[in-house]
């Protein structure tokens, strides 16, 4: 079957899409003074050009990026930009190189470039996209290289010579030492420990924990996919989904979060093993977790915590309501009330009970002055006493009319409801 025409464009809008989103977690994650290359694969040899290929570079000092695209000053003739091409890089918002006042390239300022906050990634990875598509013509996301992204990465970085295949660990420590000596080759500076002990592995804007289990010889390895979720009661659902297609481990609901947590036992320890599960799991967290934060309304681990909505004030009670609470209030002025006198100053309505309990605990009446557990006290109180009467008065209800005395006369000498003693169901 071939893959032309529209449905071949969607591919490729769907790579340049899952590209940007990618790229945009990796920015977040640069370390100071780190350098994120990203380099267009041209036809040409390194050895037969005279200067560089199209490419673009990302910069992280402090809490700035500094993003560069490459200029004629760099590029080799053959890929020189015409004054179409630069043009556009002015439109979609680079600014150009640096002069001096001859009009000379400024050195270290010779690129195009923007400089913004951190908190700009995805603005930086939207600029890098287009540039590379609409500028240097990139067809496909699959032609750029040496970001550490795409199909040339490997699952995990190699073994080293003279690490053994698998270690018995004598004990605890033992296996810690093994467990820290497998996570630096695949983390090199970026291996540490977090105060509860753990390793921290980056997984775009998640995070995964490498931990070594105290009680048996095994090695856990979890991550929190989203947390703070607002729609806490799809959470078991998003899980069970997750489930159906996970590699390894399993996705668990823990409070508002949903964690994916896998367990490798560690009899014997083979490091190549903990490298792979780790690089699958950081596989499987990136490709669920922006989605699913969306879903669920929550948000991933280094990303921050959302602000707290501002408290709505309770709107006022009615004004019946009001009123009714009001005799209650200023009648405990003088001290507590009896019951009785509570359920009479409602008319006995059992209703008007609720919505002045309903009104009071939800802060929609002023108490003026008095707490609240003393008014809702007397009001449930009368509640019950209402409610009670009424029971007792619907056992004590006329039976059938044969077996009343009543019976002697019709039902129009009665008259209509005079049986009515006012209980309802």
């Amino acid at each position: 079957m071939t893959t032309d025409g529209p449905e071949l464009d969607d591919q490729v809008e769907a790579a340049w899409a899952e590209f940007q989103e990618e790229l945009a977690d990796r920015l977040v994650l640069l370390g100071e003074d780190e350098v994120l290359p990203l380099e267009v694969q041209v036809a040409a040899y390194d050895d037969e050009l005279d200067g560089a290929a199209p490419y673009l570079q990302v910069l992280r000092w402090g809490a700035l990026l500094r993003a560069e695209a490459v200029s004629n000053v760099y590029l080799d003739e053959r890929y020189a930009l015409d004054d179409r091409a630069v043009d556009r890089l002015l439109q979609i918002g680079w600014r150009a190189p640096c002069l001096d006042e001859n009009g000379v390239p400024v050195p270290g300022e010779a690129n195009f470039h923007v400089d913004v906050e951190l908190r700009q990634a995805e603005e930086v990875a939207v600029l890098v996209v287009r540039t590379l598509r609409e500028v240097y013509g990139c067809q496909h996301p699959a032609f750029v290289y040496g970001w550490g992204s795409g199909d040339d990465t490997e699952l995990a970085p190699p073994a080293p010579d003279d690490e053994p295949l698998a270690v018995h660990a004598e004990d605890h420590g033992h296996l810690r030492r093994l467990v820290d000596d497998a996570m630096r080759v695949a983390l090199g500076d970026a291996f540490r420990h977090d105060p509860d002990g753990d390793i921290p592995v980056p997984a775009g804007l998640s995070m995964l924990f490498v931990r070594v289990v105290d009680d048996r010889p095994a090695v856990d390895v979890f991550a929190h996919v989203v947390c703070d979720a607002q729609d806490v009661d799809r959470l078991p659902l998003e899980a069970a989904l997750l489930n159906r297609d996970a590699e390894f481990g399993r996705f668990q609901v823990e409070g508002d979060s949903i964690v994916l947590a896998a367990r490798i036992c560690a009899v014997p320890f083979a490091p190549e093993q903990l490298r792979v599960v780790v690089a699958v799991l950081q596989d499987q967290v990136q490709a669920v977790a922006r989605d699913l934060t969306v879903r669920v309304r929550g948000r991933q681990f280094l990303e921050p915590a959302r602000p707290a909505e501002p408290a709505r004030p309770a709107e006022p009670a009615p004004a019946a309501e009001q009123r009714r609470v009001r005799v209650l209030l200023e009648l405990l002025h003088d001290g507590p009330v009896p019951t009785r006198s509570v359920a009479e100053a409602f008319d006995r309505d059992r209703l008007a009970l609720i919505a002045a309990i309903v009104a009071v605990r939800t802060g929609r009446v002023d108490l003026d002055g008095h707490r609240e557990d003393v008014v809702l006290t007397s009001l449930r109180r009368a509640l019950r006493l209402v409610v009670d009467d009424r029971s007792e008065l619907g056992s004590h209800r006329p039976g059938p009319v044969a077996s009343q005395q009543a019976s002697l006369l019709s039902a129009d000498e009665l008259g209509e409801g005079a049986l009515d003693l006012g209980w309802s169901a």
